[in-house]
């Protein structure tokens, strides 16, 4: 399974990459809104692990910009 990890903290994206990558899942992780943006049109993503702080905007915005869009990957939100 394909994760996208949209993290600007590196302390918590290591340490959930390392448990995710444990459990056999491949990680991609983006720091930013606009990094995200680029992974959701160019990675086959399964699912999205998202903060809602990030750098550059609104990790809920950019959630709605998603659904609002059609795009219905399923979305942990971590905050």
């Amino acid at each position: 399974m394909h994760v996208l990890l949209i993290e600007d903290d590196d302390l918590v994206a290591s340490g959930l990459i390392s448990g995710l990558e444990m459990e056999s899942f491949v990680v991609d992780r983006v720091t930013s809104a606009r990094g995200a943006e680029h992974a959701m049109a160019t990675v086959n993503t399964d699912i999205v692990i998202l903060d809602l702080g990030l750098p550059d905007g609104d990790g809920l915005n950019l959630l709605r910009q998603w659904r609002t869009r059609g795009l219905s990957v399923p979305v942990l939100v971590l905050t």
